[in-house]
């Protein structure tokens, strides 16, 4: 009996351990529905929207960097929400990858 107890105790002293470590990695990950002042220099990137199609926009400019054939209107309500607010990166890899979960 004693050995079960502290083999449970031992798994759910694994398991917090690792959710902690996967919350440290998802807040660390550059993504983001909302602008900071860190993701606010040229140097970021925001998957938004383009004449009804999904766009690749430069923080600090307002004409896309690549449009992508994809109609906002044909995606869930939720994400079109958020592509109209605007999706923030830290790196073009990030927001390349993001829009890519879209095609």
């Amino acid at each position: 009996m004693r050995i079960r107890i502290k083999g449970f105790i031992l798994l759910i002293a694994v398991a917090i351990t690792l959710t902690a470590f996967g919350l440290a990695a998802f807040s660390a990950s550059g993504v983001s529905d909302t602008p900071s002042s860190s993701i606010q220099s040229t140097d970021k990137y925001i998957l938004g929207e383009f004449e009804g199609f999904l766009a690749i926009y430069k923080s600090s400019s307002k004409k896309p960097i690549e449009i992508i054939d994809v109609r906002v209107d044909s995606l869930p309500e939720r994400d079109v929400e958020r592509i109209k607010r605007g999706i923030y990166a830290n790196s073009l890899s990030e927001i390349i990858s993001l829009a890519e979960d879209y095609e």
